[in-house]
């Protein structure tokens, strides 16, 4: 498995392959996230209400630990893995074993006091085979959640739909397997052992020959290793509020609500959550192109973001048509209030596509403070509104909080980005052109391909630039 490095050789043709790239991931993440919607069909089917609550708090929590252990790194190993040259493999190994130490040491410490935060799921610790399943989860998690960053560090971004395409895949045939030999632990066991043969592969595969072949012989232009870890520190302060505030809400719906109230909101947000992703993609394909491009850095952040508000609008238009039909094909417990609440979060979904482009706008220009700001303002709202509206209106009181929240938020960095002239009627009309133009391009170069198909790669790629 080997495939040849996106290229920037000019600004227009680094805009398009910015585009291109975040268009992909975006439709990729999509298509794993109809694959993950027969997962959770099977789910709901095979198991009570309760169950999917407390087995979906679990999956939850392991995201959230691993998540919290990875610090900045999702946002450093992009930036920085372009400069490292014959340091890459150790920037690369040192960024696994810093994630997993610190998931190890969160996991520790939740455990621990799991009696006290979560009682719901404390049979985490006082069954060793669920201690170990969890524990074995968050390692290989650890590691499965960076590697992705590690690909679009490499400009090798072409190769993650296919690997969260077959990942979700794998993980289907896993639980469907699991059901029938140990249903207790299906689920979980359903994320975690395709997580291990994916991490092997990636890594061994492609990261491991891109280290050997192409890095090996290049100088390194890593800054200072005391600078990178606090850049990775302070940077982590923009995230911490977000990563706490998101992944603790199933846990707080599960005790404040129940497990059964828990499932309803863990399926829409799992549904929704794939617009909230999209946008992420995106921002970290920008910022791996800060470094190689700063004179046009405004120019191509404003053609990701509107790239990426297109498509999640229509999609999300799609998802508040199709909600009823979707979760009616998981069960009558699913309706009603879940429509409303999937329609909800899918909404919130738009305005969340701006906060994190400004947020990845500020960390390509060094503006931490900024970046850190929009994050932290924007969760905390977040959470202030779910503690005022979740006991009133019950899953549907998150919700409104998503939507508000963001809403708000949103409006201000616009209201911010005109002010600056980054958002100018200018910039915007270019970026609306480009748009067209990078679109047309597309549409003749995928003609062509099936008018021709005896052309080659070189040219295909030289005839959508």
């Amino acid at each position: 498995m080997s495939a040849q490095p996106e290229t920037t050789s000019a600004p227009s043709t680094a805009r398009g392959g910015v585009a291109r790239a975040s268009v992909t991931l975006i439709l990729s993440s999509f298509a794993s996230s109809a694959i993950g919607l027969g997962y959770w069909l099977v789910v709901a089917h095979q198991l009570t209400k309760e169950q999917v609550g407390l087995d979906s708090a679990v999956v939850n929590t392991v995201t959230l630990i691993t998540t919290l252990g990875s610090l900045d790194l999702i946002n450093a190993v992009p930036r920085l893995l372009p400069a490292a040259g014959s340091r890459a493999a150790r920037f690369i190994t040192t960024a696994y074993l810093v994630a997993i130490g610190l998931a190890l040491l969160i996991t520790a410490v939740f455990l621990l006091g799991i009696r006290t935060w979560t009682p719901s799921i404390d049979y985490l610790l006082s069954d060793p085979t669920w201690t170990i399943c969890f524990v074995v989860s968050v390692i290989v998690w650890s590691v499965f959640v960076l590697q992705d960053c590690v690909l679009i560090g490499f400009q090798r971004s072409q190769w993650i739909p296919l690997e969260n395409i077959s990942f979700a895949v794998a993980k289907l045939v896993c639980l469907i397997v699991l059901l029938d030999v140990a249903p207790r632990y299906a689920v979980l066991m359903s994320w975690t052992i395709p997580a291990i043969v994916f991490v092997v592969l990636v890594n061994v595969r492609l990261v491991r020959p891109i280290v050997i072949h192409e890095m090996a012989d290049r100088p390194s232009t890593l800054p200072p290793t005391k600078s990178i870890v606090r850049s990775v520190i302070v940077g982590n302060s923009a995230n911490i509020v977000g990563i706490v505030v998101g992944g603790s809400l199933p846990l707080l719906v599960t005790e404040r609500l129940g497990p059964e109230a828990n499932a309803s909101y863990y399926l829409a947000w799992t549904m929704a959550y794939v617009l909230f992703l999209a946008p992420r993609y995106v921002s970290l394909v920008v910022l791996s192109r800060a470094e190689h491009d700063p004179e046009s850095f405004d120019d191509l952040s404003v053609d990701a973001t509107l790239a990426a508000v297109t498509v999640v609008g229509v999609s999300v238009a799609v998802a508040v048509v199709a909600a009823a039909p979707l979760l009616g094909l998981v069960g009558s417990d699913y309706e009603g209030a879940t429509v409303s609440l999937l329609r909800v979060m899918c909404l919130a979904a738009i305005p969340h596509c701006l906060c994190v482009m400004a947020g990845a706008w500020a960390r390509g220009r060094g503006r931490l403070r900024i970046a850190i700001g929009i994050t932290t303002v924007e969760y905390l709202m977040v959470a202030g509104l779910v503690v005022a509206l979740v006991e009133p209106f019950g899953v549907m009181g998150i919700g409104w909080a998503w939507f508000i929240a963001e809403s708000a938020i949103a409006i201000g960095v616009l209201v911010a980005g005109r002010r600056a002239g980054v958002l100018s009627r200018e910039r915007l009309t270019s970026s609306l052109r480009r748009g067209a133009s990078l679109l047309s391009s597309l549409i003749n170069a995928e003609r062509q391909r099936v008018e021709h198909p005896t052309l080659d790669e070189h040219d295909e790629e030289r005839t959508s630039a």
